[in-house]
């Protein structure tokens, strides 16, 4: 089960975090702040041996065994999704539209990206989109994916929308007590 820990060092940025992922392999990433625009991610097996050191200017999420990485919603040059494969090779890119964005992979073959109010699918491997779905009437700013990466949940502007990982959308809400903070 991913956890996540946050520990603020002077202004909002974030200093370090940590994650645990894989249920073959379990692995810990680190992440450091170095400064604005520069972080380094370490992943780690769990004994402790170095297993990647990558220097990026976005923060880094694995997949859920770690196959790939992929930047996500703390990009800070607010132009790209990156994918990175197990190794620390740069993959592709994706230049967004809105600069507000989110992403989380479904598994280790696909991440879904949000763009302001657009989603899309994409094959991690190869970077090809395999849908789109521009009907968010609203902008959104957050991802939640299900553990078995069947279905996600998207928020934003007092609105919930879910979707399967085919992109069908299951149910919608806007409601004046949904606020995102």
């Amino acid at each position: 089960e991913r956890n996540r820990e946050w520990i603020l060092y002077g202004k909002d940025q974030p200093y370090n975090s940590y994650e645990i992922f894989g249920d073959d392999e379990v692995k810990i990433l680190v992440l450091d702040y170095l400064s604005e625009g520069s972080f380094e991610t370490h992943i780690l097996d769990r004994e402790g041996k170095h297993l990647l050191k990558l220097k990026t200017t976005e923060v880094l999420k694995p997949s859920p065994e770690g196959v790939f990485y992929h930047s996500g919603s703390d990009v800070v040059s607010g132009t790209f999704l990156f994918a990175y494969n197990k190794d620390g090779k740069l993959l592709w890119t994706v230049a967004n539209r809105w600069g507000c964005t989110d992403a989380e992979a479904l598994d280790d073959s696909v991440v879904v990206f949000l763009d302001g109010n657009e989603l899309y699918l994409y094959d991690l491997n190869s970077g090809r989109q395999v849908w789109a779905d521009s009907s968010l009437s609203r902008q959104c700013w957050k991802l939640v994916t299900s553990k078995n990466g069947e279905d996600f949940i998207v928020f934003g502007s007092k609105s919930l929308f879910s979707f399967t990982r085919d992109g069908d959308r299951k149910w919608s809400k806007y409601d004046q007590s949904l606020l995102y903070h």
